[in-house]
């Protein structure tokens, strides 16, 4: 089995064991454990949490991804890595918009509410560092926006500049939607089986139309 053929059945396999009755009581299960988990870190730092689900923060992780881009562009010919970077950021913004935006919520009608809404936590934030304008809660977190655009800078950043570097752009991808898990606004779920498969399946789509052969089909 080619190993893009095990890409793509592994995220339809756990979304299909996310949507049976008989396992889905599993991953649920899952979900609760990993946010009371995730959640108690709360109270350790709030302010930390309130600061890394704000704006700021994601301009942070903007100015990121366009630093690999740029690392990207400059180790080769100019235009033709230019034009793979274009398609990227391209293929990423019609993903976010037509399947996570679209097709899920309006198309197939698939809403999910957040544990925060769930566990009845939204104000918990509100209540460690008062007023505050962070997203805490959403009545359709599935699948995750952050998520989604953290698998898709961990699959370009692999795809772009090699291993080693997918490597760390993993574990900063932690540092982009562990927020969210923590103040309650998404569930583990909401990444692994709503955001991961979408971000594979873009993936697949920028490597075929960017046609670089054998340097872009890395899996």
């Amino acid at each position: 089995m080619k190993i893009t053929s095990f890409y793509f059945l592994l995220p339809a396999f756990l979304a299909l064991s996310w949507m049976l009755p008989w396992t889905r009581p599993l991953w649920d299960y899952l979900d609760s454990r990993l946010f009371f988990a995730c959640n108690s870190l709360l109270e350790l730092s709030p302010k930390f949490w309130a600061f890394a689900n704000g704006a700021l923060f994601d301009w942070l992780h903007d100015a990121v991804f366009a630093s690999v881009f740029l690392v990207y562009i400059l180790k080769g010919e100019y235009r033709q890595r230019f034009l793979h970077v274009v398609s990227a950021i391209a293929i990423s913004a019609l993903t976010l918009f037509l399947i996570n935006k679209m097709l899920f919520p309006k198309v197939l009608h698939i809403s999910r509410a957040s544990p925060s809404i769930i566990y009845h936590t939204t104000d918990q934030l509100t209540k460690l560092i008062g007023p505050n304008n962070v997203k805490t809660k959403s009545l359709a977190s599935f699948p995750a926006d952050h998520g989604t655009t953290a698998c898709l800078f961990v699959y370009f950043t692999y795809l772009f500049l090699g291993t080693r570097s997918a490597i760390l752009a993993f574990l900063y991808a932690i540092l982009i939607v562990l927020p969210r898990m923590v103040v309650g606004a998404h569930w583990a779920t909401d990444i692994l089986i709503g955001s991961l498969p979408i971000a594979t399946f873009s993936k697949y789509v920028l490597v075929k139309l960017t046609k670089r052969g054998a340097t872009l089909e890395r899996c």
